[in-house]
């Protein structure tokens, strides 16, 4: 593989998981945008989004983009808003393979719901709006992850579908 491979798709479907299950079938080295952005701030996103605010957060993710080393091969899992900001989907695609990790959206609300205080775009929302607040996220993220060079359904099959629809492409 030539290029880096960025995971993008909304929080809780599994990016992180699965890119490094396909970093190891590919024989490449994993990155975590979130986790990069953590260690550079020796804090978690939590922290970040209630100190520095969303805004902040979101110039860190065009940093990590901007600054990204390209030449590389490696496989990439991205935070859920980071292809939907700035120009940073443009980057990806003009420099990289790009994959679009899909979920059903109840599935989806199912897992949120388990982790929600681990997620600050959704910690504090009430109940009543839990739902709502994720289903607008969600519609407008879309946009952009469908833009991407490749679409990967997050269930039972994904690895078949990823050797035999995606993995020869790369």
């Amino acid at each position: 593989m030539k290029k880096s491979l960025f995971i993008i798709g909304y929080m809780g479907v599994g990016k992180s998981r699965i890119g490094q299950k396909i970093s190891r079938i590919l024989n490449l080295p994993f990155i975590d945008s979130d986790q990069i952005i953590e260690q550079q701030e020796n804090r978690s996103i939590s922290e970040i989004f209630k100190t520095n605010g969303e805004s902040y957060f979101r110039k860190l993710e065009t940093d990590f983009i901007k600054y990204f080393d390209f030449n590389t091969p490696c496989v990439v899992s991205c935070g859920g808003g980071l292809p939907c900001h700035a120009n940073n989907l443009e980057i990806i695609l003009e420099n990289g393979n790009s994959l679009y990790l899909s979920m059903d959206f109840e599935k989806i609300i199912k897992k949120l719901k388990k982790n929600k205080t681990s997620r600050p775009m959704i910690s504090s929302i009430s109940e009543e709006k839990f739902y709502q607040k994720n289903k607008s996220l969600y519609l407008k993220r879309i946009q952009y992850y469908e833009q991407a060079n490749f679409h990967l359904e997050a269930n039972q099959m994904w690895k078949e579908q990823f050797l035999n629809e995606i993995y020869s492409k790369l």
